[in-house]
């Protein structure tokens, strides 16, 4: 009876958790959403609206796929896109192409669809060297190089390496995934 009790109790306060707008407040909006994609150019392309949110001076790197079943063979294609971040809530909007694929490349059509955005937002202060400026690396001048000195090779299995392998911290960024099933659906004629 008292493990019974305590299952009661431990359903009991899952449930409290679950319900309590503290809990749902802290896990906050979700830093990406899609919305339900537009057809546009007789099925040849999407239009997939989202919406994403990153830290202000960051930049996004953005990317969102969709594939649909058409028969027994695949319409696909995706779309990317980079964003400087504002800190606030951003909308935008992906053209994904129905990638052409020989035979087998279908229009996508009005119905269900398999889509994600996929969001990776990172600080550029934290990145050394900015890889997005197109920096060039220095000219090595003759007999120098830009690597350190290999140490010398151990020969028996129980040496132990003076020095630990230098370690990089981690570049600053958050990853966010947006995915299920969308609509697909014509658009509205006016």
């Amino acid at each position: 009876m008292h493990a019974l009790a305590r299952r009661a109790g431990a359903a009991t306060a899952v449930l409290t958790l679950a319900l309590s707008p503290t809990a749902a407040h802290a896990a906050g909006p979700k830093p990406v959403t899609q919305g339900d994609g537009i057809l546009i150019a007789d099925g040849a392309a999407v239009r997939l609206p989202a919406t994403f949110v990153c830290p202000a001076g960051w930049t996004a790197y953005l990317v969102a796929q969709i594939i649909q079943a058409v028969g027994d063979e695949f319409a696909g294609g995706f779309d990317s896109v980079a964003k400087e971040c504002t800190g606030q809530r951003q909308k935008v909007t992906f053209f994904v192409q129905a990638v052409p694929a020989g035979d087998n490349t279908h229009p996508f059509r009005p119905g269900t669809a398999s889509s994600r955005v996929i969001m990776d937002a990172v600080d550029p202060a934290a990145q050394e060297p900015p890889y997005y400026e197109g920096e060039e690396t220095p000219a090595e001048e003759e007999g120098s190089s830009l690597l350190p000195p290999l140490p010398p090779l151990m020969t028996s299995q129980n040496s132990v390496a003076d020095d630990p392998m230098p370690t990089e911290p981690a570049p600053q960024t958050v990853h966010a995934e947006a995915r299920g099933v969308i609509k697909l659906k014509e658009r509205a004629r006016s």
